[in-house]
């Protein structure tokens, strides 16, 4: 079994229904796989394959993310902005072949600390861009989107030109103060997938329609509705962000996805063999790479103080279970990022969960 990504980090209901019926780590376990088993029927029911979901669920390393700023004081119909942001922004992304899409209004709450920090945040991004119109960081609103080429964001920003409320673009591939506040304040609205546009629709209303605020049937594009909770637990792509303590249950529900019985990876060593690690991290192929993150100077055990770092400030995706010899192997992925030299780069972590060891073994790293 694999799933790509799970996500209770802001859909909570299944912490509050393992609560409130008390149910174990098993019954969970037993629930979840017969809802995704759900989720991959609807999905087959409109022909979409859950496989060919990859690239919008989970983060690439050679793909981009990016949020379009839009400013909602120079729109020409206040009382609606949404609608006429998307009116302009949305013909644009359906060219697009699979993206996750996010939209909504800087939200950052009402401490003086985080507003303060939004003026002169969205001035360093925009340094031609007037803001002597700032009133709150929410009269800013982004249209988010994931899986994407640097033309792609070129020719969405090109297309926004004639809009009076578009700012520009903002590289959100690596982890900041903004995506941090972003990933708290605005949710997935729809994904997009060949000719097919799905939304998260109530448990009660299997119409799609009304949850939309773009007309994309006028594009020839069809609305697929999922139920809600199913979307928001089996189909949304998690903006990567600071980890927080509470992150550890969305953790522990990621692998009980797989397993009967899963555990808060935190206090698992990390193993990296010697072969592995001499052998293949530092060959001619994976050295350049290494060498570009700064890494390649690091002993064994530093780097493994440094994945340990970040392993645990961050979310798992791409999970499985695979059994050999009715053996199980259980294996996610993570991401890995660094800064060197005014260079970032960002790398996927495989990793093999070896529960009798309470190990985590490197396979890749790429």
């Amino acid at each position: 079994m694999k799933i790509f990504s799970f996500d209770t980090r802001n859909c909570m209901l299944w912490k509050s229904v393992q609560d409130y019926l008390n149910l174990d780590d098993r019954d969970c376990y037993d629930i979840i796989n017969a809802e995704f088993e759900n989720t991959k029927l609807l999905l087959k029911e409109n022909k979409i394959n859950y496989d060919d979901l990859r690239n919008i669920l989970t983060p690439s390393n050679d793909r981009q993310e990016v949020c379009f700023v839009f400013d909602s004081m120079k729109t020409k119909n206040k009382s609606c902005y949404g609608i006429e942001i998307l009116n302009y922004i949305c013909p644009e992304i359906l060219k697009l072949e699979k993206t996750a899409v996010f939209y909504g209004d800087i939200i950052c709450g009402t401490p003086s600390e985080d507003q303060s920090k939004i003026k002169p945040l969205l001035q360093k991004y925009f340094p031609n861009e007037d803001f002597s119109n700032f009133v709150i960081a929410n009269q800013y609103f982004v249209v988010y989107i994931n899986n994407v080429t640097t033309q792609m964001i070129l020719n969405i920003d090109r297309s926004q030109k004639l809009n009076p409320s578009y700012i520009g673009f903002i590289d959100m591939t690596y982890s900041s103060f903004l995506k941090n506040i972003l990933s708290n304040c605005i949710g997935q609205q729809f994904f997009k997938i060949k000719n097919k546009i799905c939304v998260s629709v109530p448990e009660d209303d299997n119409n799609p329609d009304g949850y939309v605020l773009f007309d994309f049937k006028k594009y020839g594009f069809s609305l697929v509705g999922i139920r809600d909770y199913l979307y928001s637990s089996f189909l949304s792509y998690k903006i990567q962000r600071s980890y927080f303590d509470f992150d550890n249950s969305d953790q522990k529900f990621s692998l009980n996805t797989v397993i009967e019985s899963p555990e808060i990876i935190s206090n698992y060593d990390i193993k990296i063999d010697d072969n592995k690690f001499y052998k293949y991290l530092h060959s001619d192929k994976k050295l350049g790479a290494l060498k570009i993150a700064g890494l390649d100077t690091l002993s064994k055990e530093d780097l493994i103080k440094y994945i340990r770092y970040q392993i645990n400030s961050n979310y798992i995706f791409n999970i499985e279970i695979n059994f050999y010899n009715e053996n199980p192997c259980i294996k996610f992925a993570t991401i890995l990022e660094s800064c060197y030299e005014s260079k970032r780069k960002r790398y996927i972590l495989v990793f093999e969960m070896l529960k009798d060891t309470k190990e985590l073994r490197l396979i890749t790293m790429y």
